[in-house]
């Protein structure tokens, strides 16, 4: 999906951690020209601490 081309470069911090997991929660504007271009959406997603390349989207959402 485009939005998440918008992650490449981007400075990553989580906003939480726990023993497995790192989460975070982003706001993103919408580069997908169309009915939401430009409109911000948040993306909240976690990354494993232990196993390098697994994401998981938790939720993806246009903020009003």
């Amino acid at each position: 999906m485009p939005i998440f081309l918008e992650l490449d470069g981007m400075e990553l911090v989580p906003g939480k951690e726990d023993k497995d997991f790192y989460y975070f929660v982003l706001e993103l504007l919408c580069p997908i020209k169309g009915k939401d271009y430009e409109k911000k959406f948040r993306l909240i997603f976690t990354t494993s601490k232990n196993e390098m390349g697994i994401i998981g989207t938790i939720t993806l959402y246009r903020v009003r």
